[in-house]
């Protein structure tokens, strides 16, 4: 299988996108070791005006139905120790009766705001999404587990251990390499960039639950239990089940 040519355009995506990540990575990094090294809590956003962007399988990352009724949204980054700590939680939730069951989904977002290398592993995220390998779209989930589990807190992009995992997968590193600096990956980070800025992303996993029209029914930040997850998709699913008889 090969990686979808892209021609490149006249580079000025790619700047705007540079000028947002730096601006990104010089707001949060002020803050962001201190944030981490505490117990996470989960708390809800409460403003007037939420950011929401309704999930589209077409640039979604979505493990199960891509139709399902109710769509766990998980901005995360792969830097992140918390995200690492809530990743065991929703794969084991998403692979419960709600999951099989094609009600409830569980999706990837990149939101990206630890440092550079945060942005460096999503961009090599996004290529392996579009290069699956022999394991099929499970790859990208695979490496994602892989990539948590490997290190958080790097600090510096893990050239030789991603290779390692995606030699694993079968997966040539060279055209992940190439397609890292194309301007279809730099117009996919410029949509997570935005999601970080409206949604203030100044710690993960930033969690909300959207409905399959694009309702945002719940959003949260912090490491949800797998008791909270079940009873929050519970409540909704009766709450939804109650406004359809009505």
């Amino acid at each position: 299988m090969k990686l979808a040519h892209q021609d490149s355009g006249d580079g000025i995506l790619a700047l705007v996108v540079d000028i947002v990540i730096i601006l990104i990575a010089i707001v949060a990094s002020a803050t962001l070791f201190i944030q981490h090294s505490s117990s996470s809590t989960v708390t809800t956003d409460t403003r007037e005006e939420q950011y929401v962007r309704p999930v589209d399988p077409t640039i979604d990352l979505i493990f199960g139905n891509p139709n399902a009724d109710l769509f766990i949204v998980e901005y995360a980054d792969l830097e992140c120790p918390h995200c690492q700590e809530f990743h065991p939680t929703i794969q084991s939730f998403i692979k419960s009766k709600w999951g099989k069951s094609g009600k409830v989904a569980w999706v990837w977002r990149n939101g990206f705001h630890i440092n550079e290398t945060s942005i460096e592993k999503a961009r090599t995220l996004e290529c392996i999404r579009r290069y699956p390998g022999p394991s099929g779209r499970m790859a990208v989930w695979q490496f994602i587990e892989e990539s948590l589990r490997g290190g958080v807190y790097e600090g510096s992009y893990p050239t030789e251990r991603y290779r390692e995992i995606m030699e694993r997968f079968d997966i040539p590193a060279e055209e992940v390499e190439a397609c890292r600096e194309q301007d279809s990956i730099a117009a996919h980070i410029a949509i997570a960039a935005k999601d970080v800025v409206e949604l203030d992303i100044e710690e993960t996993p930033h969690i909300q639950f959207i409905s399959r029209s694009g309702e945002l029914l719940f959003d949260g930040v912090g490491v949800l239990s797998a008791t909270e997850l079940e009873s929050f998709v519970a409540h909704i699913m009766q709450s939804r089940r109650q406004e359809t008889e009505d």
